[in-house]
């Protein structure tokens, strides 16, 4: 009999069919290559824990916008759709919309177990799209301020005090900025795609882009006239003349020009490395500029989109392994992205010890509870939008408009692109 096995077992191995295998259901993930490495781990790592499940990973598009105009065309003839997405979350909304994204919620709800493995509030509440859970967050990248050490001290800061409300940061980067020479003294990366940058600045204040109803543009409010006067500040330190790019700023930043940063956590790992040996990177949280404030989050977000129960079952797990404690080790060793895993983070023998070394690690988990989704508009003109705000924080940050201007042109120019009632 054990031969008898053992040559079906050879026979079936050989026709592709292993008895085993046969049994798992098979979850399929996609991703940017931007991280693959990680993926890669994690999948390797999912497979060898979990039980009558198998997970395979394959790339997406490394431009998302495209990934998802992929997936769109894809599902509307049912064909080469994956089980689980890991996207940016600004998309999340419309594949939601599109009524291909799966609700999560009850399948958070029916898990006895989901309060006791450590997920931080920021998990759900980053793929969350009208108060229903569409998403969960694997790494977060939020913004935060950094700080050239060495043009500081220059400036006359102490790098060992430095300010974490607005006017003193702004303070601070005009006297950098009066240093001359090649120096810029701050710049807030205010061309981010998906209106991320207006979001930030926005919903910091405790404001928001339109109305609960989403029928009307809610920017001419103060908490709107405020978050443009930080960026107007900006560019009244330097930015303005500076005239960069974002990703030129990065490259400014780590050559040792640049005073005052406002960039995603994400890139504090590259920053570290290009100062070595030149100067100390520094960072403070991101300003919560009122009690209601909050603070957009980018990163990849899980997005289910199998609609076999079955398969959602598989790819649940999957999903909670990735937002978990060993997945998020993974992540944030692997990555600059901010675990969303408090057994994770306070964990020494996971990512406590590691995070104690990073010392600009706390400027981003101080802010883990305040995260939440990147928000999107509703309907089909979410890239118009994105484009209008681009181009007029642009003429907020060149000083060529007031933030009073610019707040009457968005209101005028997004109020229309937005779908009628």
């Amino acid at each position: 009999m054990r031969a008898f096995r053992a040559a079906l077992a050879g026979i079936l191995g050989l026709l592709g069919t292993d008895p085993a295998a046969s049994a798992q259901t098979m979850v399929d993930i996609r991703a940017s290559s931007y991280i693959k490495p990680v993926y890669e781990q994690l999948v390797t790592e999912f497979n060898q824990s979990a039980k009558g499940i198998a997970a395979k990973f394959t790339v997406t598009a490394r431009d998302e916008e495209e990934a998802v105009q992929q997936l769109l065309r894809s599902g509307l003839v049912g064909s080469d759709v994956p089980d689980v997405l890991y996207i940016s979350g600004t998309f999340v909304r419309l594949l939601a919309d599109r009524g291909l994204a799966v609700d999560l919620d009850p399948l958070i709800k029916s898990d006895p177990n989901w309060s006791k493995q450590g997920f931080t509030e920021a998990v759900a509440a980053a793929g969350r799209v009208n108060g229903r859970t569409y998403g969960l967050a694997f790494g977060l990248s939020m913004p935060v301020v950094l700080f050239n050490s060495e043009l500081v001290r220059k400036a006359g800061g102490d790098p060992g005090k430095l300010p974490g409300e607005w006017s003193g940061i702004l303070s601070l980067a005009k006297k950098i900025d009066a240093l001359g020479s090649s120096n810029v003294g701050g710049f807030l990366e205010h061309d981010n795609g998906g209106s991320f940058s207006l979001l930030f600045l926005l919903e910091s204040h405790g404001g928001q882009m339109l109305s609960a109803d989403e029928k009307k543009v809610t920017l001419k409010t103060p908490q709107g006239l405020k978050a443009l006067e930080v960026l107007r500040g900006f560019g009244e330190s330097g930015q303005a003349r500076a005239s960069m790019t974002r990703d030129q700023a990065r490259q400014a930043f780590g050559a040792g020009n640049l005073g005052v940063f406002v960039t995603m956590s994400s890139t504090i790992p590259a920053h570290e490395q290009a100062s070595a040996g030149h100067f100390e990177v520094l960072s403070v949280p991101f300003p919560i500029a009122a009690a209601e404030g909050k603070l957009p989050a980018a990163g990849p977000i899980g997005v289910m989109l199998t609609h076999d129960p079955a398969k959602q079952k598989a790819a649940f797990e999957l999903m909670k392994f990735a937002s978990g404690p060993r997945g998020q080790t993974i992540l944030a060793t692997g990555s600059g992205y901010a675990p969303v895993n408090e057994i994770a983070i306070k964990d020494a023998s996971m990512l406590g010890e590691v995070l104690s070394k990073r010392k600009n690690a706390h400027s981003y988990i101080a802010r883990l509870n305040v995260a939440t989704s990147w928000y999107a508009p509703p309907g089909d003109n979410a890239i118009k939008i994105s484009r209008v705000v681009k181009d007029d924080l642009e003429q907020v940050v060149t000083l060529r408009m007031t933030p009073e201007q610019a707040l009457d042109a968005m209101t005028s120019e997004i109020q229309p692109l937005l779908p009628k009632q």
